[in-house]
């Protein structure tokens, strides 16, 4: 059981290490995947990693089917949230206005107000954000009109914002 314990809690770590080996496999073989897209592949693979070390350490142990099915499905609470931990960390650091614009006035030591607008400027973001979107299928671009392609992100902003209301946080809108 401790040996099981300790694979789930290395979750981010298992994670990391699959990420960092993604990235550089990617970044040789000059691929062109979004980092968000790299993260979420390395969560599936630390799954089936994780999966296949639980099995040695611990499942292939217990005596009876009930004992399997709640030893994985606690297995499996505890890596999502841990995996889905990492995975907001990274998006933070990937998205994240203010970090960006310290990291680059850290990489350039100091910066004038109009090279921040036209780095990261209204304009720009959306441009940016929007050309994402359209490179991962969310939206479409079609007689310079946008229309939401794909709407599982879309479902899962739905079902945040239910959540925040929920919780009592103000509904923010357009953003």
């Amino acid at each position: 059981m401790t040996a099981y314990l300790v694979v789930l809690v290395l979750t981010p770590l298992w994670v990391f290490w699959l990420h960092w080996i993604a990235a550089h496999v990617g970044h040789y073989k000059n691929f062109k995947f979004p980092p968000l897209l790299v993260a979420a592949g390395a969560i599936i693979l630390a799954y089936l990693l994780v999966g296949i070390l639980a099995w040695q350490v611990y499942f292939r142990r217990l005596d009876s089917l009930a004992d399997v099915v709640c030893a994985v499905i606690y297995g499996t609470l505890v890596f999502g949230g841990l995996a889905f931990s990492y995975f907001q960390c990274f998006g933070m650091t990937e998205t994240a206005r203010r970090i960006h614009i310290l990291r680059a006035l850290d990489a350039n030591h100091i910066m004038t107000f109009d090279e921040l607008r036209a780095e990261y400027g209204a304009d720009t973001m959306l441009t940016v954000r929007l050309s994402r979107m359209v490179e991962l299928n969310q939206l479409e671009l079609r007689d310079g009109r946008y229309r939401v392609k794909k709407r599982l992100i879309l479902r899962i902003g739905k079902a945040m914002a239910f959540w925040a209301k929920v919780l009592g946080f103000a509904e923010r809108t357009g953003a």
